[in-house]
């Protein structure tokens, strides 16, 4: 299923997204939200049965398919 369908099935469920972009290998705030919160039992509690997690990940050196890097381009314009 793409993102896309995963993001109109939300309502069915119930459910809300939540979307990280991120520059991962590069933002120092990205990586210290990452491992400060979303990397946190308290958070993983509190998305739980709620959320749909979705990272869009822009990195500077990290290898991404063609595929990968317009998907999250599409979406970074998108939302």
């Amino acid at each position: 299923m793409t993102i896309q369908n995963s993001i109109l099935a939300l309502p069915f469920f119930n459910w809300l997204i939540f979307m990280e972009f991120t520059g991962s290998d590069w933002c120092p705030p990205c990586k210290k939200l990452h491992s400060t919160v979303l990397e946190s039992e308290a958070f993983a509690d509190f998305v739980k049965d709620k959320y749909v997690l979705v990272e869009l990940d822009f990195p500077r050196r990290k290898e991404q398919s063609d595929e990968l890097k317009a998907a999250n381009r599409a979406l970074a314009e998108e939302y």
